[in-house]
């Protein structure tokens, strides 16, 4: 029930836009928001504010800057740079 809320708060965001694009990625190459859906999903609070990134995060902001990415291969990942 949470997702479909989720979902359409979603939508109900992007008609406050003119123009939006919606893009699958896979959450393994965006480890900075999928480690945040993460954390949010197990929140109490409906909404959360950080002055600097959460320590959980920190580790694949550095990842993401590594130039390294990820491939995927059916289940496997393997880290490329």
């Amino acid at each position: 029930q949470r997702k479909e809320k989720d979902k359409n708060g979603c939508r109900h965001l992007m008609t406050s836009f003119d123009q939006v694009q919606v893009q699958h990625i896979y959450r393994q190459a965006n480890g900075c928001a999928d480690g945040l859906a993460k954390m949010g999903a197990e929140q109490e609070s409906s909404f959360l504010c950080f002055s600097c990134p959460p320590e959980d995060i920190r580790s694949r902001i550095d990842f993401d800057g590594s130039g390294l990415y990820l491939v995927r291969r059916g289940a496997d990942l393997i880290s490329v740079g």
